[in-house]
Parts: C-alpha cells; sequence; structure tokens
C-alpha cells in the first residue's frame, strides 16, 4: 500500500491503473492530432474506455474467477473496492466499449480505432502489471537469481514471507519472442 486518507487506501495498482489511463490520453491526443481528428472527441472516447475497462475487469473477476459466489450475491459484484478485477475481462470491456462508441460516432469506424487503441493500451496494461509487481500480487516462483526481485508477502499487517522472487512467466514471454531465447533464457 502506498498511503491511506482517511477511509480510503490508495494502492501501487490504483496509481498504475491512473497513470494508465493519463498516458493513454497523451497518446491519443497526439494520434488524432496527427490525424486530422477532432481532439474534442477523445473526452467522450475516454468516458466510454474508462466505464468499459471498470465494468468488464470487475464481471471478468467475478464471472471467471468465482461465478457461483458472486451469482449467488449479484449485489457483491457492485463491491469493487472489496478487490477483484480481471485484465481478460479489462479487455473484453474496453472491445466492447469501442465497438459502441463506433456505432456512435460514424466516422470512427471500430477497426480505425482498435488500430489507434493498440500503442495506449499495452503501455497501460504495461503499468498495471508494474502495479500488480509492486502490490506483490504477481510474485512469481522463490529462486536464487540476481535479477529477481525481493517481494515483502503481507497478510493485512503481517509479514508473511520475504524471498527472491520473479515472474517467469513474464521473463519468458519477453524471451520467447526472442530468435536466441536458448541462449538468455533465465530459468
Amino acid at each position: 500500500m502506498t498511503f491511506t486518507a482517511g477511509p480510503v487506501a490508495i494502492r501501487w495498482y490504483g496509481l498504475f491503473f491512473a497513470a494508465a489511463f493519463v498516458s493513454g490520453q497523451i497518446l491519443m491526443t497526439a494520434i488524432y492530432r496527427k490525424k486530422d481528428r477532432p481532439v474534442q472527441d477523445l473526452s467522450s472516447l475516454m468516458k466510454y474506455m474508462v466505464i468499459g475497462t471498470i465494468i468488464g475487469a470487475r464481471l471478468g473477476h467475478c464471472l471467471f474467477y468465482d461465478p457461483v459466489y458472486y451469482l449467488d450475491q449479484p449485489v457483491r459484484i457492485l463491491k469493487i473496492w472489496e478487490g477483484g478485477l480481471a485484465s481478460h475481462g479489462g479487455a473484453a470491456g474496453i472491445l466492447t466499449a469501442l465497438f459502441i462508441y463506433s456505432c456512435k460516432k460514424k466516422d470512427q469506424r471500430f477497426l480505425w480505432l482498435l488500430d489507434r487503441i493498440a500503442i495506449p493500451a499495452a503501455l497501460g496494461g504495461s503499468l498495471i502489471r508494474i502495479g500488480n509487481f509492486f502490490n506483490s500480487e504477481i510474485i512469481g516462483h522463490p529462486c536464487r537469481k540476481k535479477n529477481a526481485g525481493k517481494q515483502h508477502l503481507e497478510r493485512g499487517r503481517r509479514l508473511v514471507q520475504k524471498t527472491c522472487r520473479h515472474n517467469h512467466c513474464d521473463f519468458r514471454r519477453i524471451f520467447h519472442t526472442n530468435p536466441f531465447s536458448e541462449l538468455i533464457d533465465p530459468s
């Protein structure tokens, strides 16, 4: 956790989530200017994107990870402060929001928007993963490698474990796109 302000706890994940939207807005402004599109349309597009991302990420978590619990108590779906967002649900929410937006804005076709949103979405996903890492939510496997990060796993305010870990899935994803991955595979 980064800090608290009364009953509200501000976490790294939330800060990086907000940074993803701010950086996305900056990138999309540059893209719209370069393509001579009306920049004022971005405020409307961002509303669709934020709402689509949050609703999609929350529904993705609820329906993919614990559907019985949330379908038995559907009001719990609204309690987003209890945690639980899924990136794949967020992606589905973004696609849905872009489709709805493109139906209302006939001059901004769905595929055109998808092409333009690719870079901001990739940057946003990366920022959110960094927030996950700082919150010790993506901890990886224990290791003895020098490139591993030291993770402080907490349950409430009690320190449970302090060990070196790396998220090998993310490293593998990077290295397996490299033709020399056999030479530099970290595992």
